[in-house]
């Protein structure tokens, strides 16, 4: 699979000949659109090089590259600016029972070894020992929003698994096919936000 995907041509240079071949664009035009892009790229790079980042003209809409803090999120301000930022605290023993929550299930429910090792089991010893990782930080972080009513939601490729089985926020049953958990979605009520 590897040294056929190594053996093919890039997908500008299959879609260009695919171009000339029905005869939608001359090569010459194609080269010439090659070169004028690579200039463009060529020319933002070199700018790169002399760019210094300014604090201040992140807030302005028409600054290049820059949407932060505009729109609808113009209130927000830098604490360099001044502002004392707000008290976003969370009880550490919340925190701390969200952090496990993350990672129980059924007693009847069979996860991978390897999961119940390196995740479950590293979890439950990071939070016990007051150390905690990315990941857990992560979990305790949507669990407490869902507890505070607001709905979360993971997206994106492997979102559910992990890729690097730092996250699992759905398990699979290895036993039984097709039968998921997730534990951050249980026990949250009707006031709370779903997960």
């Amino acid at each position: 699979m590897y040294e056929k995907v190594r053996a093919m041509q890039s997908l500008a240079k299959q879609y260009s000949e695919l171009l000339v071949d029905q005869s939608v664009m001359t090569q010459e035009e194609v080269d010439r659109l090659r070169a004028e892009i690579n200039q463009h790229f060529e020319s933002e790079f070199e700018k790169s090089k002399s760019f210094k980042p300014d604090i201040l003209k992140t807030k302005d809409a028409r600054y290049k590259g820059s949407r932060a803090f505009t729109h609808k999120w113009e209130g927000i301000d830098f604490s360099q600016n001044g502002k004392e930022p707000e008290n976003t605290g969370y009880d550490s023993e919340t925190l701390k029972e969200i952090g496990l929550s993350s990672v129980r299930r059924p007693a009847d429910f069979n996860v991978h070894p390897r999961l119940q090792k390196m995740h479950i089991a590293n979890r439950v010893k990071g939070i016990e020992n007051d150390a905690f990782d990315w990941a857990a930080a992560e979990a305790m972080a949507l669990g407490s929003l869902n507890r505070e009513g607001f709905n979360t939601r993971l997206i994106g490729e492997d979102s559910e698994r992990g890729t690097f089985s730092q996250r699992h926020a759905v398990y699979t049953d290895q036993k039984n096919f097709g039968v998921t958990y997730c534990p951050l979605a249980q026990g949250l009520t009707e006031e709370m936000g779903r997960f």
